[in-house]
């Protein structure tokens, strides 16, 4: 559900920044821990985009917002996403890079660019 009202990716950096959401909004230490140590996996222009795009936007994004772990989404699934962000307070997240091509297999999100 996250993943839509923010707009983040599947990929793991789309995953970290969520996580990086998650640690403020609920003050859980494992989505902390993992937003602070996942990133170890990336690639390093992967890993320099999150932490000066994505982590900072995800920290921004997670006070910004209303409380959202009481929240019963299904309610609002008829309404326009839109509508749903600017009640919540949610700020989508900024374009993440598409993912790397492995075995001749790409993974492509549809608010990802390629990084350079």
């Amino acid at each position: 559900m996250w993943h839509v009202l923010f707009g983040c990716s599947t990929s793991v950096s789309g995953e970290l920044a969520l996580k990086a959401v998650e640690a403020v909004q609920t003050g859980m230490p494992s989505a902390a821990l993992a937003a602070v140590f996942g990133p170890v996996r990336l690639s390093a222009a992967r890993r320099r985009q999150l932490l000066s795009v994505h982590m900072p936007w995800a920290l921004r994004a997670g006070v910004a917002c209303v409380d959202l772990m009481c929240i019963p989404y299904e309610r609002h699934f008829p309404e326009p996403l839109d509508v749903v962000r600017a009640r919540w307070r949610i700020v989508p997240a900024p374009p993440f890079a598409a993912a790397a091509t492995k075995g001749g297999v790409t993974e492509t999100q549809t608010n990802e660019t390629p990084l350079q």
